[in-house]
């Protein structure tokens, strides 16, 4: 039950991945301000990402006893620092993030300057989450990561969830879909990214989507406790670049997190996508690797 971080080896130099090609090396155990292993159910760490200086950068959703955080850990997984949250995000009756739809996202860019991560949906006070008919305006924050400090927040629109195709012998849902931004992975240092938003219909399966993302010419609305405050203002701009389905191969599970790897021989990078097994018995640890040209 305590939050950990793991080192994984992935060998994909054959361009093509095999479940021995994922190897495990070891583990290391979170520590909360005290020193201590975070106590059983009161850190939910969903984002990670290094610093070329070996810091580690963690993000945790919340739950009812704890706030969301966007950490920073050193290797042994001692706490080292504590990135300030813009109040507006933070969980309250009428604002703030939703519950289960908070800081999935973590990301930093090349030259190691700048910190991103989002609210999966959108904050109270701007809307409401994804449905089957509408979209949902989630906020990007960027940090300075040498200063750890906010520097700024963009809209990024979360789609409408993708209806599954009609099946009149599928029974009803038991609870219902949702959709939302569960991971960025910097391309450049010029605010391009690649978005993840993964969906889920109950008795049908896991929709994920990327995204190439752009910031540039998007609103600053970080002056904005709510949009509605806002005459107007530019989202970041999107560009689907790949979408998976239970009817697709591979056939997705709850992917969740993303990250480049290595140049491969043909100078092509490695995208690595993981799913987020969720301690569940019916799903799945499952890693998938692309071979991408960035432009």
């Amino acid at each position: 039950n305590d939050a950990r971080y793991y080192t994984v080896a992935i060998d994909a130099s054959d361009y093509a991945l095999e479940e021995d090609d994922v190897e495990f090396l070891s583990y290391t155990i979170l520590l909360d301000e005290n020193g201590e292993p975070f106590a059983t159910n009161m850190v939910d760490a969903e984002g990670i990402t290094l610093r070329a200086s070996g810091q580690i950068f963690i993000s945790s959703e919340w739950r009812t006893g704890f706030d969301p955080f966007v950490k920073r850990f050193d290797w042994e997984g001692e706490q080292t620092a504590t990135l300030p949250i813009p109040e507006k995000f933070m969980p309250a009756d009428e604002s703030g993030m939703e519950a289960n739809f908070s800081f999935e996202s973590l990301a930093i860019t090349p030259n190691d300057k700048v910190l991103w991560t989002a609210s999966e949906a959108a904050l109270k006070q701007d809307g409401a989450p994804s449905s089957p008919t509408s979209d949902s305006p989630a906020r990007m924050i960027m940090f300075d990561a040498p200063k750890r400090r906010p520097m700024g927040e963009h809209v990024y629109v979360v789609e409408a969830i993708p209806n599954p195709p009609p099946d009149p012998e599928r029974p009803e849902p038991r609870f219902p879909p949702d959709n939302g931004l569960v991971e960025l992975v910097t391309v450049d240092n010029a605010g391009t990214l690649i978005a993840m938003e993964r969906s889920y219909w109950d008795y049908y399966g896991n929709t994920v989507r990327l995204f190439e993302v752009k910031t540039e010419g998007a609103s600053d609305v970080a002056g904005y406790f709510t949009l509605a405050d806002s005459p107007s203002y530019t989202p970041v701009s999107k560009r689907q670049l790949l979408e998976l389905t239970p009817d697709t191969t591979p056939r997705p599970d709850n992917l969740e997190g993303a990250t480049f790897g290595p140049l491969l021989p043909d100078g092509r990078y490695l995208l690595i996508l993981i799913s987020d097994n969720n301690f569940g018995d019916t799903q799945t640890t499952q890693f998938i690797a692309y071979a991408v040209e960035v432009e």
